[in-house]
């Protein structure tokens, strides 16, 4: 849903100079980490993040859903 935006945040990020890697669904990135010898790792949605964070926002507003965070431990 949000890849329109993120692919516009991509452009803008190259146009600065700064390098826009990849785009990584959870699954993706988490079996890469895996494959390059982590053993511990998880896949945090943004949506979670967002919740512990702000909680239920009142007026409707939301984080995208497009960046997560990966946490991986050897």
């Amino acid at each position: 849903m949000d890849r329109p935006a993120l692919a516009g945040a991509a452009r803008g990020a190259q146009a600065s100079g700064t390098p826009w890697l990849s785009f990584y669904s959870p699954e993706e990135i988490a079996s890469l980490a895996t494959d390059a010898g982590f053993l511990d790792v998880t896949c945090i949605p943004t949506n979670e993040l967002a919740e512990q964070v702000i909680g239920d926002q009142s007026d409707g507003w939301r984080a995208s859903s497009g960046e997560g965070i990966l946490i991986a431990r050897t």
